[in-house]
């Protein structure tokens, strides 16, 4: 573990809050990249690695791309919730319309593989149509039955959003925004978005 990462995890660990920047320099080349440009999907991932049996995680992302494991946005992604599967977590996934959920990526998986594997699939909600958009970019995490985190951000789960873009994201501590983030959720999972009646 390097001290920068020793020093971010006592913080982690200390305060009810942080706030990550990406810092892109407009390339998509691996041998380019910095950590900062990848500061957002790192705390994002670092939150689903996180995760244990019967820890509980809700995902929401509006576009989904790019495999590469040292740039990519979806790849790691796919792949630290492939491991939270597999130690128990229970983990659902919201996407928009426009996401192709049989695209693999980060090696063999896609996102309906993962709501298709047997034991403990993810739980996987699309909108059903494009004028449904659904746009949040957003990861609510509960471990245990005390510890409930959330990482609601401008970046959405693609290289791009890294390398080519400044976005921003809050990771904060609180049972307030965590039960208002839950029951969004639900709504999603319920099938309810923008343009249903019975959300409306």
């Amino acid at each position: 573990m390097s001290s920068s990462t020793a020093i971010f995890s006592a913080r982690r660990n200390f305060w009810s809050w942080l706030v990550h920047f990406n810092l892109p320099d407009q390339s998509s080349l691996s041998n380019n990249a910095t950590p900062d440009e990848y500061a957002i999907r790192n705390a994002l991932v670092a939150r689903i690695n996180a995760l244990q049996t019967n820890d509980i995680a809700y995902l929401a992302t509006y576009t989904w791309s790019s495999s590469n494991l040292t740039i990519g946005g979806a790849g790691p992604v796919l792949n630290a919730m492939d491991g939270a599967l597999s130690r128990g977590a229970r983990v659902s996934f919201v996407v928009d319309n426009v996401v192709d959920t049989n695209t693999q990526y980060g090696g063999s998986n896609s996102l309906a593989m993962l709501s298709q594997r047997a034991g403990n699939p993810l739980i996987l909600v699309q909108s059903a149509a494009a004028a449904n958009i659904m746009h949040d970019k957003l990861g609510v995490f509960q471990y245990g039955s005390t510890s409930r985190w959330f990482i609601v951000a401008s970046w959405n789960f693609t290289a791009a959003a890294s390398a080519s873009q400044w976005n921003i994201a809050l990771e904060m501590r609180s049972d307030k925004l965590f039960t208002a983030y839950t029951n969004e959720f639900a709504e999603f999972l319920a099938g309810r978005f923008n343009n249903s009646p019975s959300k409306s």
